[in-house]
């Protein structure tokens, strides 16, 4: 009896026994999005937000100058008055024409509710209360016309004349600033001009060394 082997025995045996390979594992991973910010740096120079030169409307000798250079002023301040004894007076009369009558208005108004003054001086009166009343406001007019007072809040930037000196209609007197808002100006090149927009936010910095916060105003 011969006793053999079949012939795939012993590969059927090596196959069976070499290890099989481990499965792995491939994750995805999405990279998140970030947006960067884009910096535009220029140079420039810091300005008043308005700019006004104060000048008279009259010719006369400066009677009140009570600011200075630096001085802080609040709309409607003065800031310089020339002198005006003449006007002043007739301020003075106007006001005491319409309290007189105002007075004698008060008195005929009482006359005619009991019946004893005609309809007619009764509208006199009146009418002589509102000429007092407009010759009192053409002389104040005339009056405030000798003052020069601030048109917005600001600074005193400078005051070219002295208490006492004569001035010219239509001469300079001081000049005032707002400084509330600060503007920051300089120029922006066209490759940068597409980033920029109204309403952006800012920041400058000063020759100070200080650095302040804004929003771009116009382009």
């Amino acid at each position: 009896v011969v006793q053999g082997k079949a012939p795939n025995a012993s590969k059927q045996k090596t196959a069976e026994a070499e290890p099989k390979a481990p499965l792995r594992t491939v994750a995805v991973v999405t990279p998140p999005r970030k947006t960067y910010a884009r910096a535009i740096r220029i140079s420039g120079l810091t300005e008043a937000d308005k700019r006004a030169v104060l000048a008279t409307r009259v010719a006369g000798v400066i009677d009140k100058l009570p600011v200075k250079q630096g001085d802080h002023v609040k709309t409607g301040d003065l800031v310089l008055m020339l002198a005006a004894e003449e006007k002043i007076s007739m301020v003075d009369n106007a006001k005491q024409l319409v309290a007189q009558r105002r007075a004698e208005l008060d008195a005929a108004e009482r006359l005619a509710k009991t019946g004893n003054l005609p309809k007619l001086q009764l509208d006199t009166a009146r009418s002589n209360l509102t000429q007092a009343q407009s010759q009192l406001d053409t002389a104040q007019a005339e009056l405030d016309r000798n003052e020069v007072k601030a048109p917005f809040d600001g600074v005193i930037d400078r005051v070219p004349v002295e208490l006492g000196s004569s001035v010219m209609q239509g001469g300079e007197v001081a000049t005032i600033l707002k400084l509330d808002p600060v503007i920051a100006r300089g120029e922006i090149s066209e490759r940068d001009l597409g980033y920029l927009k109204i309403g952006d936010k800012a920041s400058v910095r000063l020759v100070s060394g200080q650095t302040v916060e804004g929003t771009v105003r116009y382009i």
